[in-house]
């Protein structure tokens, strides 16, 4: 059925079937599903918000030459749509205007667009191959993402910006060339894409976002550039396939998760400027052999190498403390290492470090072990002082000898005594919440 668009409403037959209110709810009408052609009115040059949204039979659409901007969601949901072409006045393509086209195999875009908004072909699970025209700076959040058929896309060399998730989940996706004036790359921009098997980060990119390449379990190699300062958290997680990778000198923070269950990685060099080694950053890589450690590292976090069963040996700096129970190297940073058989330290280890390293389990309840031993011991050399004062009173009475020093000594008795039972009480109540202690580690791990 062939239906008529003159700008600002959807007819066919002479009726409104469709129109957005003001509100931006859009109105809609069962018979959207039979439209398979649009005819569009002459000199239109905006094709407004949910326009032809719905359309679920709308197969092919030309789109007039004057025709300057496609609102949010214009063709949303358009499930035979195979092919559009864009004219060359097109400045504008509005919010999720093209998402969920699933039949869309191929799109030429407009030289004029300088932006691709949010979600604007999100979900196109039939688009194989783009070209972003030369002009265009920014791809925003999620623009491509769920595009599970796109494995070639052509990026231009003035953009700027791929934002947050803009191809996420892109599992067709094996190479990308990145441009050179690429200076941001958005959390989880590549996210989930299983195909991609190496990438080369542009010199002028100075962090790598949280989840920017997790889980793109294909990834070989990546080539870091020398400029960056910060991989955050969970950047590279569970790259499973990734063999190797060299972070640049400049770097100064690894963020939590960062090379999390990267399973094939087998060893790291960290750079002399970093600072910060974030929770988990290395947990399960299970080939890792070696690392380096460098002078200068102040924090090696929560678990940091966790599970790293290739893990033989490892050489803490000076500059990382070692004494704090909540972070640091006494905080589980190397449990399940089965294989770790030296670990060399520029400082002396804790009690709970003793314990950990001793019996090879996690430290929370070692150190909760320990502290209820200091406990005990504290309250045994307690009970021992006052057997001994009690041992002198007697032997005193029995060879009446007394005085101030007797009652002296038995203020110092009940003040030990009052200690005693103090303790006795703390250790009653460690006791107890050990128990929740162990119960709650247990469930974080």
């Amino acid at each position: 059925m062939n239906a008529t668009y003159d700008g600002e409403e959807l007819k066919l037959n002479g009726k409104v079937i469709g129109k957005m209110d003001p509100q931006m709810k859009l109105e809609m009408d069962p018979l959207r599903a039979l439209i398979a052609h649009v005819q569009i009115a002459e000199g239109v040059t905006t094709i407004e918000a949910g326009a032809f949204s719905g359309c679920t039979s709308l197969s092919s659409i030309t789109l007039p030459e004057g025709l300057t901007t496609i609102e949010f969601k214009a063709f949303d949901g358009c499930t035979s749509l195979s092919s559009v072409t864009l004219s060359e006045g097109l400045t504008e393509i509005g919010t999720a205007a093209f998402s969920d086209c699933t039949s869309l195999t191929s799109i030429t875009l407009a030289k004029g667009l300088t932006e691709l908004e949010d979600y604007t072909f999100a979900g196109c699970t039939s688009l194989f191959s783009l070209i972003i025209p030369e002009g265009t700076t920014t791809i925003k959040e999620g623009a491509f993402c769920y595009c599970t058929s796109l494995s070639l896309i052509t990026l231009p060399e003035g953009l700027t910006t791929i934002g947050e998730d803009a191809f996420k989940g892109c599992t067709s996706l094996s190479s990308i060339t990145l441009p050179e004036g690429l200076v941001t790359i958005g959390a989880g921009a590549f996210d989930g894409c299983t195909s991609l098997l190496s990438v080369t980060l542009p010199d002028g990119l100075t962090s790598i976002e949280a989840m920017a390449f997790s889980d793109c379990t294909s990834l070989i190699s990546v080539t870091l550039p020398k400029g960056l300062t910060a991989v955050r958290e969970n950047a590279f997680y569970r790259c499973t396939s990734l063999t190797s990778i060299t972070l640049p000198e400049e770097l100064t923070t690894l963020g939590d998760s960062a090379f999390h269950g990267c399973a094939s990685l087998t060893s790291v060099i960290l750079p002399n400027g970093l600072t910060d080694l974030g929770v988990q950053a290395f947990s399960g890589c299970t080939s890792l052999a070696s690392i380096g450690i460098p002078e200068g590292l102040t924090t090696i976090g929560w678990f940091t190498f966790s599970g790293c069963t290739s893990l033989t040996s490892v050489s803490i700096p000076e500059s990382v403390s070692l004494m704090s129970i909540t972070s640091g190297v006494a905080a589980n940073a190397f449990v399940g290492c089965t294989l770790l058989s030296q670990l060399s330290a520029a400082k002396s280890m804790s009690v709970e470090q003793f314990l950990r390293w001793r019996h090879r389990v996690p430290s929370q309840r070692y150190a909760v072990q320990a502290a209820l031993l200091r406990l005990r011991t504290e309250l045994y050399e307690r009970q021992r002082k006052l057997y001994e004062r009690q041992r002198k009173r007697d032997r005193v009475a029995e060879e009446g000898v007394g005085g101030e020093e007797e009652e002296e000594e038995e203020e110092e008795e009940e003040e030990g005594r009052h200690e005693g039972q103090e303790l006795q009480g703390k250790l009653a109540f460690d006791m107890i919440t050990s128990e929740d202690v162990w119960r709650h580690v247990l469930e974080f791990l």
